[in-house]
């Protein structure tokens, strides 16, 4: 059996959740992101929105970026309050193809991502 140690340690230290928005889903998806600016208890960086599709993602989004200590919290908070939007939530390695896919979960409804990007890395 592996070392638990050794499992932990190849753990991202950094995870990324994006909240997707469409044109008219953008107030309640930057509502919930004041929500989150004055009122949460984990630690988080908030990069602008993007109100364009960017990288993998074919939708509007932003974005909560939080360390492996935040991760819980984080994760809890967004399950209650994500409301109808899509949420990527996947850690940040090396290997970001198997970050947007098989290490990554979904709050809400899955959506497709551009993946052929991960291709040229």
């Amino acid at each position: 059996m592996q070392d638990f140690e050794e499992f932990t340690g190849r753990l991202s230290e950094d995870f990324h959740f994006h909240v997707y928005f469409a044109t008219e889903t953008r107030g309640s998806a930057l509502a919930i992101r004041e929500r989150l600016k004055h009122g949460v208890d984990f630690e988080f960086d908030l990069p602008p929105v993007r109100e364009k599709p960017v990288g993998p993602h074919r939708w509007p989004i932003w974005s909560i970026w939080v360390d492996r200590a935040n991760f819980t919290a984080a994760t809890l908070w967004t399950m209650r309050n994500h409301g109808s939007h899509s949420v990527l939530v996947h850690p940040e390695t090396a290997d970001s193809l198997a970050d947007h896919t098989i290490h990554a979960m979904w709050l809400g409804i899955p959506l497709p991502l551009n993946l052929d990007m991960f291709s040229h890395e």
